[in-house]
């Protein structure tokens, strides 16, 4: 979500542990990264035991594997599935508390894509295009220890899990951070549809109708990256959600607002 709603691991974790952030940003941010679109909530309302709430900023974990094929033209075509587990939200840069969030409940982004890069492997000219990208996000009653897995289709632990909302791909890059004298790691955005599914509509409170779309933007450290024979995984990568506040644009000017609100992302996500 993803998430880009996309990125890797190999470990398990427990909802609730702890979570590194990047950032989905909205397309209604002007110039300031904190006017991030405000979103209500209500999971009693598809029953979840949970309190309604407002936010502005969806904290996920990132739990994926991505796997790089060589295309015989010196990059790679690359696939790319994993779980975002979200950990929290946070509205005006404060966290919020009290929803029951991994407590009685639990939310979750499945998703699944591919795409093609200028490089084989991966290094500090990696760049690349998602070329598709498919997400429900769900949720689920919390009735004992929940644990992410690389490529699980249902997190351990997850009993009937409710979908919500589903989406795809509009736009979207991948790419490499280089840290000096560290290490090189990959980057990732996207821009995705937004559909509350007909059982999921009454959990999306306000706006109304509920945003079609959302930015997504993720970075990682060094140790949640781990390279493998033909790719690698990301444990615990880090993102955030936020949704659009006005129609989505057209596809001509995706790549200057991807860049853009990529840039306010990293703003955010060091404040």
């Amino acid at each position: 979500m993803a998430v880009k709603m996309i990125n890797m691991f190999g470990s398990t974790v427990a909802a609730g542990a702890r979570f590194m952030g990047a950032v989905f940003i909205g397309i209604g941010i002007a110039s300031s990264a904190a006017a991030l679109p405000v979103f209500t909530w209500n999971p009693g309302a598809v029953g979840l035991t949970g309190i309604t709430f407002s936010g502005d900023n969806i904290l996920v974990s990132d739990f994926a594997t991505v796997v790089l094929t060589p295309n015989g033209m010196g990059g790679a075509n690359f696939t790319d599935e994993g779980v975002l587990a979200i950990s929290g939200f946070q509205l005006g840069s404060s966290p919020l508390a009290g929803s029951g969030l991994n407590s009685t409940f639990g939310l979750y982004f499945r998703f699944s894509g591919t795409g093609t890069q200028n490089t084989v492997g991966f290094n500090s000219s990696t760049q690349g295009v998602f070329t598709t990208l498919d997400y429900g996000l769900y949720g689920y009653e919390v009735t004992g220890p929940v644990s992410y897995q690389p490529l699980n289709v249902t997190p351990t632990g997850v009993l009937n899990p409710i979908l919500l909302a589903t989406g795809g791909l509009i736009s979207g890059g991948v790419g490499a951070t280089t840290i000096p004298a560290v290490a090189v790691v990959p980057n990732a955005n996207t821009l995705v549809t937004f559909t509350p599914t007909p059982a999921g509509a009454g959990f999306f409170q306000s706006p109304v109708p509920f945003y079609n779309a959302a930015f997504a933007a993720f970075t990682n450290n060094p140790s949640q990256v781990q390279f493998i024979q033909g790719g690698f995984i990301i444990t615990q990568g880090g993102g955030s959600v936020n949704f659009l506040a006005t129609p989505v644009p057209e596809p001509a000017s995706l790549m200057i607002l991807v860049v853009g609100l990529a840039a306010l992302g990293i703003v955010r996500r060091r404040t």
